[in-house]
C-alpha cells in the first residue's frame, strides 16, 4: 500500500471516530460512564491505528514525540504519542480529561493523590501498565506520572478534552512526590 494510501485511510477513521465521539454528547466534564464509554471508542480507534503506526518514527534516545492526529479549538484532541525506553513523567495533572490506549510498548502509569489538602506533594494510589489495547481513563482532576518499560519505546493514542495548546504550562501542572518513608 501507498503512503498516501495510508495517510487517507487514516484520516478516514479519525474522521469517524471524531464523528462517533459527538455522537457520544459527552460535554466538557465526562463521568466515569463516558469516559468508559470514550474508553470503546479509543480501543476500537487503536485496533485500526496499529496498522499505521509505521508511517510515524518511533522516539528514541530520551525523547518523547506528539504527533497531532486531530485538533480541536476548545474541545477534544487526539495525538500520537511515542516515549523513549526508560522516559519518565512528573506526577503531574491535565487539567481536562484524558483516555489514553496502547497501541505498542507498555508504559506505567501511577495515579496519585494529595498528600495534604491544597498541597502540591502526591502519594501514591495504584499502579496500571498500558500496553497495546489497553486503555487508562483519567478524569480532570487525576493526578499521574508515567514511565516507558522495556526496551520497546511506546506508542499510544491520547485523547483529551482540550487540545495541548490550550492547557496550562506543563510545569505549572507538576506535584513533587511524597519522600520515602
Amino acid at each position: 500500500m501507498r503512503k498516501s494510501d495510508a495517510a487517507t485511510r487514516q484520516a478516514l477513521m479519525i474522521t469517524q471516530f471524531f464523528e462517533d465521539l459527538s455522537n457520544l454528547a459527552i460535554g466538557k466534564d465526562p463521568g466515569e460512564h463516558e469516559l468508559q464509554r470514550i474508553g470503546v471508542a479509543m480501543l476500537a480507534l487503536a485496533g485500526t491505528m496499529q496498522r499505521e503506526e509505521s508511517s510515524f518514527r518511533r522516539a528514541v534516545d530520551g525523547e518523547e514525540l506528539v504527533y497531532a492526529l486531530h485538533e480541536t479549538r476548545g474541545g477534544p484532541s487526539l495525538y500520537l504519542v511515542s516515549d523513549a525506553a526508560g522516559v519518565r513523567s512528573e506526577p503531574h495533572e491535565h487539567r481536562t480529561w484524558a483516555v489514553i490506549a496502547g497501541l505498542s510498548g507498555v508504559e506505567l502509569n501511577v495515579i496519585y493523590e494529595m498528600h495534604e489538602p491544597g498541597g502540591r506533594t502526591v502519594k501514591p494510589v495504584y499502579r496500571q501498565e498500558v500496553k497495546a489495547m489497553d486503555v487508562i481513563r483519567l478524569p480532570a482532576k487525576a493526578i499521574h506520572s508515567t514511565y516507558a518499560m522495556g526496551a520497546e519505546p511506546t506508542f499510544h493514542l491520547h485523547l483529551y478534552g482540550l487540545p495541548l495548546n490550550e492547557l496550562p504550562p506543563y510545569r505549572s501542572r507538576c506535584y513533587s512526590r511524597m519522600p520515602a518513608e
